[in-house]
């Protein structure tokens, strides 16, 4: 049976034996073969959208991390993608916290910042108490990189000032926080 010559979608001739259901079960293996590969059919989402923005990595934590007083030079790590593949492309790093917590001191700080590999790429967000008491704000910080092609790592850290915070996360559900997470999307 010919084919297309792009995607070598399969079609019968007239000199084919008529047989519809073999015919249209090879087309169907076939786009299902070339749906969301280069050079091939778009994937869709539930209403039928292009999927323009896979995503690449994520990685989530669902427990609480401590945050010391520290230093930018420093800091501790909160969440990490594990280590990437990148094409050269631009992409978007997203770090979504759902509570950060500062220290109880009047003008406590906690400082979060974006890492690749040992290098700060610099900071995602600065809460500080105006007060002698805590502070809680969620955090989502979206960033527009252009990795060099190769396999790179990145990661949310964090550190205080004054006192001593926290960056919570949980499992989702009722009554609970969801997961502090981080991915890397093709923009």
């Amino acid at each position: 049976m010919p084919a297309t010559p792009k995607l070598a979608l399969p079609y019968p001739v007239p000199s084919d034996p008529a047989d519809v259901p073999a015919d249209l079960l090879d087309l169907a293996q076939r786009i299902d073969d070339v749906t969301g590969v280069a050079g091939g059919l778009a994937q869709l989402d539930s209403l039928g959208r292009p999927v323009s923005t896979p995503e690449l990595g994520y990685a989530q934590i669902t427990a609480t991390v401590a945050i010391p007083v520290g230093t930018d030079a420093a800091p501790t790590d909160v969440v990490s993608l594990p280590a990437l593949t990148f094409d050269g492309g631009v992409y978007y790093l997203e770090v979504v916290l759902p509570s950060v917590v500062t220290g109880a001191t009047l003008a406590s700080e906690l400082i979060v910042s974006l890492w690749e590999g040992a290098t700060d790429l610099g900071r995602i967000a600065r809460l500080k108490t105006p007060a002698a008491a805590i502070m809680v704000a969620p955090v989502h910080e979206r960033r527009r990189l252009t990795p060099t092609a190769g396999v790179h790592t990145y990661r949310a850290r964090a550190f205080a000032l004054t006192a001593a915070g926290s960056i919570e996360a949980g499992a989702g559900g009722v009554g609970l926080l969801s997961p502090a997470f981080i991915r890397a999307v093709r923009a």
